[in-house]
């Protein structure tokens, strides 16, 4: 391919052409198949082939090109060899970022610390998890949360936070998040963060701002009053937080198993989770919500009265 070749097809791809351009592109191409390739090429799986089998399949389609008019030949082998250039260049950049997806996990209660690439420090609180592409990092600062995590923000580009229940964009800032269930909760300790639902409704926060997201549905704009990530404060604040999602929080700060019975799972707890001492929890919780508990080593059963 010669080099204004090169050029016009990338002019093509750009959809820069003049007329006169692209009538001087068609008598080489067959701009409208190779079009049709790249439309599949958006959507294939990519798989792996053995060079000895692409070899084969290539010399197989070029094979077949010789019993054809050989002008045609000629103008269609140059469009196998483009789409193939083409395709293995995806292909490759797939690779490439193919298996670059980093998941850090903490354990049921742990907490871990981790440090991004780019100064970033992510808090994470027990039993949860942040997944984001290690090697797109510097160009794509995008992170998949489930849990609860603290994050303090170096500035730079756009900076987001994905969860099952929303979307939490910043630029630079400490913020924390927690969701559970349909549930999630945003807490601005600096700066100023944008809380999206997944129906495309935001909310702005400033410092000290906090908002409820429930069944994609915000609450007003409250003041939270903390002075660092719940989770570090040694205790949880729970504005209607269901019972069944409370179970799982006592699951993932103390690593206990959690069983209700003969309780209304409907039920919601307005109030606080001590996380240092699981006897004064769980007698706090038996008493605010009218529960008899039985508590050992590895096990605690809640039940109505």
């Amino acid at each position: 391919m010669s080099e204004s070749e090169d050029i016009l097809l990338s002019k093509w791809l750009q959809n820069k052409l003049s007329a006169e351009e692209k009538l001087m592109l068609e008598e080489q191409y067959d701009l409208e198949s190779l079009a049709l390739i790249l439309e599949r090429q958006k959507t294939l799986e990519i798989q792996t082939v053995s060079s000895d089998q692409l070899w084969d399949q290539l010399d197989s389609k070029l094979s077949h090109e010789t019993k054809v008019d050989k002008n045609q030949s000629g103008s269609r082998r140059k469009l196998i060899w483009v789409a193939l250039i083409l395709l293995i260049g995806a292909s490759l950049a797939f690779l490439l970022l193919a298996g670059s997806e980093k998941t850090i996990q903490s354990a049921k209660g742990e907490q871990v610390r981790h440090l991004m690439a780019d100064g970033s420090i992510i808090l994470i609180a027990p039993g949860s998890s942040i997944t984001f592409n290690e090697k797109d990092w510097s160009n794509k600062r995008e992170i998949q949360l489930e849990g609860q995590a603290f994050f303090d923000v170096e500035k730079g580009g756009s900076f987001v936070v994905e969860s099952n229940q929303g979307v939490v964009k910043v630029l630079g800032t400490e913020f924390e998040i927690w969701e559970s269930g349909k549930q999630m909760k945003v807490q601005c300790f600096e700066g100023s963060v944008s809380v999206g639902n997944l129906t495309g409704a935001e909310k702005i926060l400033g410092v000290n701002d906090a908002i409820d997201l429930n069944n994609q549905r915000f609450s007003d704009v409250y003041n939270h009053g903390q002075l660092e990530a719940t989770f570090k404060s040694g205790q949880m604040k729970y504005r209607a937080i269901n019972v069944a999602s409370l179970a799982t929080e006592l699951e993932r700060f103390y690593n206990i198993s959690v069983r209700l019975e003969k309780i209304d799972l409907n039920k919601s707890f307005t109030g606080i989770l001590v996380l240092n001492d699981l006897e004064k929890a769980v007698e706090y919780l038996s008493k605010t919500m009218n529960w008899e508990y039985d508590l050992n080593e590895q096990n605690l059963i809640f039940s109505s009265n």
